[in-house]
């Protein structure tokens, strides 16, 4: 009778431990594949989102540089059904350098050049810029227009007027596009600039 007992007790604990051991298994298996790159569904991943106007600038809107991956959502605004909003995976492929302490454009608070100039006055706010050399949008911040900041100098005896100099990548994104129930679109391919280094000049004539 105690044999026909601790058979039954042993049967049991082996019965629940495969109960419990398939399904985490199974789940395991399952979001091991999404994480992998699996293209089927997209899984609640910890990423941080964006938007749309931030990834195509390249900049998040504390102007720091973009995660290396992140959600984007997108929304098509004359339709206000859940099933209508998509999200966009974006993960960084590669960076090219495009510019090194090279001139990006003008500082927006002098538009001409200007004679016998000793310096010129800037405070410690800042302003943010869109620059287009070329090969896309650039977003830099640099220094107002004023006093009590910094003193960039200027050779009195030339034409000068201040610049914005700096640094630039060119980035590289794989774009995974899903539909509002998570199901994989499509796979396309973004570009956007990164500046850094960024400091004002005087460049002359």
């Amino acid at each position: 009778m105690k044999k026909q007992k601790s058979a039954k007790v042993l049967i049991s604990i082996v019965a629940s431990f495969i109960f419990f051991a398939i399904p985490i298994t199974t789940n395991a298996k399952e979001n091991d594949a999404v994480l992998q790159g699996g293209n089927n569904v997209l899984a609640p991943l910890i990423l941080p989102t964006i938007s749309r106007a931030e990834a195509e600038a390249g900049v998040t809107i504390e102007r720091t540089e973009l995660p290396e991956e992140f959600l984007v959502s997108e929304v098509k605004p004359q339709l206000r059904s859940a099933a209508t909003t998509g999200t966009q995976k974006w993960t960084k492929v590669s960076t090219t350098r495009k510019l090194t302490k090279g001139f990006i454009g003008w500082h927006p608070n002098w538009s001409y050049y200007q004679y016998n100039i000793k310096g010129y006055y800037f405070s410690n706010g800042r302003v943010g810029l869109s620059f287009n050399i070329g090969y896309g949008p650039i977003s830099v911040s640099v220094a107002k227009k004023g006093t009590g900041g910094q003193v960039i100098p200027s050779n009195t005896k030339k034409w000068g007027r201040p610049a914005v100099y700096g640094s630039i990548n060119r980035i590289k994104w794989s774009v995974k596009h899903y539909n509002g129930g998570g199901q994989y679109l499509k796979t396309t391919t973004s570009y956007t600039n990164a500046a850094f280094n960024i400091f004002v000049q005087t460049k002359y004539k």
